[in-house]
């Protein structure tokens, strides 16, 4: 049966809506109100628990590798290895496991296009009869640095900017050219094969170096290698743009898509062993991660097979709370002391329990197959009921035993406490090599790119140089190729003082790992790694849950017409008086690496710092909205984002659900019309959307809409541009607000109002508080206030763009809410997700915080800045004077009316749309005729319209399971009073919704995952002991992480320059552009890079 069809309701059985607690809900369309027009009331529980699980629905993105894809399917051993390893899933051909994999993007954000320039995440967790093993990987098979101590860095220098928020290439090239290593990272990155075509067309590699241990105790270093039977593809440069314009997710969808149609995409698994014994005979050190070792002396042993025959079937619970780790291997795999594995070992679990918590592996995804026992079951979200009274270990009450001991590494731990790099380096042979194996218009291509990112006018003098040395000691053609065809300039001086801990204790040595000799294990004593990689493990926050993709900049508002007789808030006095902002634009449903290209309305949000506290005007570049009642709020928004099973956006969720809400047409005029793509930030308009009231001193009370028009003009963006800008820069709007106002074009808005006398609203033919209305202008005509002046970028993008919050609740004397249901409710929303994703004082952080003098005592809970010198923290006492304002004007409309959940008298749905649509020319018509053929022709929009009686779906609930009578209105005072706070259902709704964002990976942030199995193919249990490996046949779905990249070698050796790396390769912090002057002046440390960047910048990059 299609599942897309409406069907009768004989064929689907589902119980009523109910609350979280299992009471049912009657209506959940409406909330409840005082009369239909009437305040919310704070009793409707059902409203307020939906709305607060909303806010909660987001949770911390990943640091790294937070864009991603999932499936399942099985491991088939197809070679007997079970002389290597005694893993039970390798026990012999033919053993099956199941397996989920997950497919990434490291560095960028969730939304953001699959088509840019990144290593990709290859994961797979094995659900072994051992238990889990995690094969975490990715598409290269090697990596920028050696030390999970530059880890951090590397990770703070290739994400955006903390400034600006821009990727820049300055900052990457400065922090790689400090680690050489990283030169054979990008050989790969740099290379053809930098971007993959898909994630079924792509390399895997563990990356690291792990070690098999079969029954008898021998021991084999061991490298894992995936290799697709459907080939490696990859994009070029105008092949990525086009695609990546078109489709920012076209990778997930590709995957989701063909193991839909039944196309299993299918890899094979490869070995390859040394014997610690003969490490020696080899003149690189088979333990650092940026070399690759050669074939032609360890060839690759087949293993066996992994099938993905299964689409993931929640993307939230498969996906993103699928948890992988490094360290969970099962008996006959162990770990190395290679240093950048020793880190993840610690890391990758300390960044799952940040994000999803201490019991994330008792959440089904992550969860072993096998029986598991141990105590390690209370703290947040346990999920494990234990009927025990004995929660400890050993116990004479109960007869819990240690395992049967299995072989581990018999080598002997020695030496020194050192950090240090390890003794053999040899950076520059392998990017070499690999560079002389390509055609010469393969070497042309990965030249250009070099040519292009050390062009960075921000790239100095002195880290072009040391970027020409590395990769003349590389190949010395190649030094002078690039040297030949750039121009310099003089470094400039700069003086820093030395590296700290947090607690201020003075940093000896940030490069390198405290181990024990030069190539020993990681020592846990290390404070400075633990704690520098267990900041960069919980550097993410829940992102919003709308408007996550956003810039900001600050300047000022300045009144240029008199409106005292209008309202009595103070920053509006008189004509000169300025007041300083902060602005923010977003994009409203895409998430926060999403395109600035795509058709979506745009946030347009002011934080006025006035002299009575914060004003925020909170709005978009549209003047109507999609809804009227918050209450369905979180419903549009599940509707407008990508599907929960393949996270892909799909027409028919929207029109589905649009088609019950026909006020949502007037919206759908200015989403679908040509100005549905702005160019910029800069040459939009902005609206306050909602109806607001303002208030004189003499008490006069006055309807109000807010209008910002742009000095230089509004532009927009066609569906080509707008596919070839965004596949060129997802982040063009953010860089060119931040490249005018750093030029001094200064963007400037002129602030209107309309106002309407509520004793004179029956003379409309709409109701002045519908949102879902424009005031027509020639009876209402717009009203000069002032002008918004941007010129100063914010100095840092996280504590002013990422920190910043606004809620429409927060407004000063003078200005007032109206009865508009959706305000009603956004004031609660927008204050209840900001204390989920900032905490409950996130009015205290800097940018936030008023600028006025402020007193309460709301100052206890998690981060409380305010050092307060008091004794009394209740109010009112006789020791402390504190008093009462003086008191303000406010609407003095007598609310009345019966609880209500209703919509409102005079919807009028359909006039302005169609007066709107008729103004237009015949080309804009015909192009917004075609946009909706487009939508319409997504195949799973049905034709017909079935009678009601066709289709009886269950009814809606609250979390609690209570039936939800009214899920399209708010519970208000009449059908227009104002929203009740006893409206539960909608602040429910909105509260889980507000918390619907976790933070991204910091790396492999964009990616997809499939599921499937592993198949031993090969015998390698004379390698290894695993389980899982035993024998050809075996076949795999249990958790072992095999971690890697598509491409055998890395950057750096060193774990602990691997955040360093990172860092240099993200974008730059002050204006959030990847320059590469930064990588480059980083890796100039690391000469060992060469061989990553040898494969990185070669044409197989992209797949």
């Amino acid at each position: 049966m299609d599942p897309y069809k409406h069907r009768p309701s004989s064929a689907f059985n589902s119980p009523f809506w109910t609350t979280n607690s299992g009471a049912p809900v009657w209506n959940n369309n409406s909330s409840l109100t005082v009369g239909s027009r009437g305040p919310i009331l704070l009793e409707d529980y059902h409203l307020v628990e939906k709305l607060a699980n909303f806010d909660r629905e987001r949770i911390p993105e990943r640091v790294v590798h937070a864009r991603g894809a999932s499936a399942k399917g099985f491991f088939e051993v197809t070679h007997d290895i079970s002389h290597l390893s005694c893993a039970d899933f390798l026990r012999a051909p033919g053993v099956q496991t199941p397996v989920i994999v997950r497919f990434s993007t490291v560095i960028h954000e969730r939304g953001s296009p699959e088509t840019l320039r990144d290593p990709r995440g290859f994961a797979v967790k094995f659900y072994t009869r051992e238990g889990n093993f995690d094969l975490v990987g990715n598409n290269f098979p090697v990596f920028f640095i050696r030390d999970g101590m530059k880890f951090p860095d590397m990770v703070h220098a290739l994400k955006p900017n903390p400034k600006s928020h821009i990727q820049e290439d300055w900052r990457i090239l400065d922090f790689f050219s400090h680690h050489p290593e990283s030169l054979h990272m990008f050989t790969f990155l740099f290379d053809d094969i930098g971007v993959p075509q898909d994630y079924r067309h792509m390399d895997g590699s563990g990356v690291n170096t792990y070690m098999l241990i079969n029954k008898a105790g021998k021991a084999h270093y061991v490298k894992f290698h995936w290799k697709p039977t459907c080939g490696v593809k990859n994009l070029l440069e105008d092949e990525a743009i086009k695609v990546g314009g078109a489709n920012h997710s076209h990778a997930t969808q590709d995957l989701y898509d063909s193991i839909a149609a039944g196309n299993y995409p299918e890899w094979k698994l490869f070995i390859q062993t040394i014997d610690p014994d003969h490490e020696d005979r080899f003149d690189f050190d088979p333990l650092d991660v940026t070399k690759t070792w050669p074939e032609d002396i360890l060839p690759l042993q087949p293993v066996g097979r992994m099938v993905l025959n299964k689409n993931i079937d929640n993307f939230f619970a498969e996906n993103e709370q699928l948890a992988f780790c490094p360290a969970i291997v099962v008996p006959g795999i162990y770990y190395s002391d290679d240093k950048l594995l020793q880190t993840r070992i610690f890391s990758y679990s300390d960044t799952q329990r940040h994000r999803l918590g201490p019991n994330y592996l008792q959440l089904p995804a992550n969860a072993p197959k096998c029986a598991h026992h141990n105590n390690h079951h209370e703290g947040f979200m346990n999920f494990m009921h234990r009927d025990e009274e004995v929660n400890y270990f050993p116990s004479r009450f109960d007869p819990a035993r240690h395992a049967e001991r299995h072989p581990i590494p018999p080598a002997v731990c020695s030496g020194r406490r050192e950090k240090c790099i390890i003794p053999k380096e040899n950076n520059f042979k392998q990017p070499g090599e690999r560079y002389r194996s390509w055609a010469p218009d393969r070497q042309e291509r990965f030249i250009q790119r070099w040519v292009n990112s050390l062009s960075d006018p921000r790239v100095t003098h002195e880290i072009k140089s040391i970027w020409i040395s590395y990769w003349s000691q590389a190949d010395k053609s190649l030094g002078q190729k690039i040297a030949s065809r750039l121009n310099r300039r003089p470094s400039s001086a700069f003086n820093s003082p030395f590296w700290t801990t947090n607690a201020g204790a003075p940093v000896w040595n940030n490069n390198s790992s405290l181990t024990a000799g030069s190539r020993g294990p990681v020592l846990l004593e290390d404070y400075h790694m633990v704690e520098k990689l267990a900041n960069f493990d919980r550097e993410r926050i829940p992102e919003r849950v709308v408007h996550a993709r956003g810039a900001s900049a600050k300047g000022f508002f300045e009144v240029t017409h008199d409106v005292s007789h209008l309202t009595c808030a103070d920053f509006l006095r008189a004509p000169g008086v300025q007041t300083p902002v902060i602005a923010r634009f977003s994009t409203v449903i895409n998430e926060r690496g999403s395109p600035e290209t795509i058709r979506d309305p745009r946030g347009f949000a002011v934080k006025f710092y006035t002299r009575e506290g914060n004003f925020d005007l909170v709005g978009n570049n549209v003047p109507v909205f999609f809804i009227r009642d918050g209450i369905k709020f979180p419903d549009m928004i599940h509707a407008l984002k990508p599907a929960p099973k393949s996270n892909v956006q799909e027409p028919w969720r929207m029109v589905d659900f649009f088609s019950y809400h026909p006020e949502c047409l007037h919206m759908l005029t200015f989403i679908f019309d040509d100005l549905g793509i702005p160019q910029d930030y800069r040459h939009m308009e902005g609206f306050g959307v909602n109806t607001f009231m303002l208030i004189n001193k003499a008490g006069k009370s006055l309807y109000v809409k807010f209008h910002w028009k742009p000095t230089c003009g509004v532009k927009n963006l066609l569906d080509e541009q707008a596919f070839q800008i965004g596949g060129l820069n997802p982040s063009h709007a953010t860089q060119d607000l931040y490249e005018s106002i750093a030029a001094g074009n200064f963007p400037e808005w002129k602030l209107y109002i309309q106002t309407m006398d509520p004793d004179h609203e029956d003379n409309f033919d709409f109701d002045p508080l519908d949102v879902t209305k424009t005031w027509p202008e020639d009876i209402l005509p717009l009203q000069p206030v002032g002008r918004m002046v941007l010129n100063k970028n914010v100095d840092n993008f996280f504590a002013e763009n990422e920190q910043l919050a606004f809620c429409p609740g927060v407004v000063v004397p003078g200005i007032y809410y109206s009865d508009d249901k959706l305000l009603q409710t956004r004031i609660f929303s927008y204050s209840d997700t900001q204390r989920h994703r900032l905490g409950p004082n996130y009015l205290q952080i800097p940018v936030n915080a008023p600028k006025n003098v402020h007193h309460n005592n709301h100052h206890d809970g998690y981060m409380n800045f305010m050092h307060r010198n008091d004794e009394v923290n209740y109010f009112p006492s006789r020791y402390v004077p504190d008093r009462h304002a003086e008191k303000y004007p406010i609407p003095s409309t007598v609310v009345n009316g019966r609880r209500e959940k209703c919509i409102i008298e005079k919807e009028n749905n359909f006039k302005q749309p169609g007066e709107r649509y008729r103004s237009w020319s015949p080309d804009r018509q015909e192009r917004f005729i075609q946009r909706w053929v487009y939508i319409f022709s997504d195949p799973r929009i049905t034709h017909e319209r079935l009678p009601s009686s066709a289709f009886n779906p269950p009814f809606w609930t609250t979390n609690a399971g209570a039936p939800v009578w009214n899920n399209n209105s708010s519970l208000t005072v009449g059908s227009r009073g104002p929203v009740l706070l006893e409206d539960y259902h909608m602040l429910e709704k909105i509260a889980n919704f507000d918390r619907e964002r976790i933070p991204e990976r910091v790396v492999h942030a964009r990616g997809a995952s499939a599921k499937g199995f592993f198949e031993v193919t090969h015998d390698i249990s004379h390698l290894t002991c695993a389980d899982f490996l035993r024998a050809p046949g075996v076949q795999t779905p249990g958790n072992f992480d095999l971690v890697g990249n598509h491409v055998p070698v890395f950057f750096i050796r060193d774990g602990i320059k691997f955040p360093d790396m990172v860092h240099a390769l993200k974008p730059a912090p002050r204006s959030n552009v990847r320059e590469w002057w930064r990588m480059l002046d980083f890796f100039s440390y690391h000469p060992e890079c060469c061989h990553m960047l040898s494969f990185l910048f070669d044409d197989m990059f992209v797949s």
